[in-house]
């Protein structure tokens, strides 16, 4: 860890991270979720206030894998973040960014969103608080 980061990470009052954390974002691809929300959330863990439990799912109509989702969400950081890409950061976050593709008026596909959020939540192992963001028009 740099030597910056490390001092700025250890002046962090340890009782300002956030618990156990999952995250959906409902409109995930769209431009919201790039230009403010990824980058906000960045920052966060920038700032050291993200749980080291801390995951998103992006959930959206657009097919895209995992991998491809934490490549467009990297890009945005460096377009729309006002820091720059960390390295050590962004590889501590990004492998906890998720994406689901499905439609929103299918059951199903809710039915799949909450096994991946029961398998995350059982990976983590402890209690988790989940949240949902909707960012859809």
């Amino acid at each position: 860890m740099s030597q910056e980061l490390s001092s700025t990470r250890q002046s962090r009052d340890s009782s300002r991270k956030a618990p156990p954390t999952i995250i959906v974002i409902f409109g995930a691809s769209g431009d919201l979720t790039a230009r403010k929300l990824l980058p906000g959330l960045y920052n966060l863990g920038f700032d050291d206030l993200l749980s080291e439990h801390f995951h998103l799912i992006g959930y959206g109509r657009s097919e895209m894998s995992d991998e491809a989702f934490r490549q467009s969400m990297q890009d945005a950081i460096r377009k729309h973040s006002r820091r720059p890409l960390n390295e050590e950061i962004w590889g501590q976050m990004s492998g906890n960014l998720h994406y689901h593709a499905g439609p929103y008026d299918a059951p199903d596909s809710f039915d799949r969103l909450s096994k991946r959020i029961g398998a995350i939540e059982s990976s983590i192992g402890t209690e988790t608080q989940c949240l949902f963001y909707v960012s859809t028009p």
